[in-house]
């Protein structure tokens, strides 16, 4: 079963760890907050053969955990101005043991 929805002609919703859509040209597309990736392996489903990007449309991980998904699409990938430093160094934001001044620490998660 399909968890594409249609949202308008052309405009398709995926559902996983985040709401994911893709924007239908022909057999190609633009993916927008691809999640965990998923919707990568049923592109088929709606006639998809090439994603020609990739937008981000913020840094959270449930938008953007298919990094090592995204290697083999050659598609370009895009985010806004103000997130870039959070996609070019990771690391430098998140860390594996936080402190409460750490300003892009959510205490209490993973």
């Amino acid at each position: 079963m399909s968890r594409f929805r249609e949202v308008d002609p052309g405009v398709y919703q995926w559902t996983s760890t985040c709401q994911s859509y893709v924007l239908k040209h022909g057999d190609k597309g633009l993916l927008i907050d691809p999640g965990d990736g998923s919707v990568l392996d049923h592109l088929d489903q709606i006639g998809v053969r090439q994603i020609e990007w990739v937008l981000f449309t913020h840094h959270h991980r449930e938008q953007c955990q298919c990094g090592n998904r995204m290697a083999g699409l050659k598609a370009k990938t895009a985010c806004a101005t103000n997130e870039k430093q959070f996609f070019e160094n990771p690391a430098s934001f998140r860390r594996m043991t936080p402190k409460l001044q750490d300003p892009f620490t959510v205490h209490g998660t993973s």
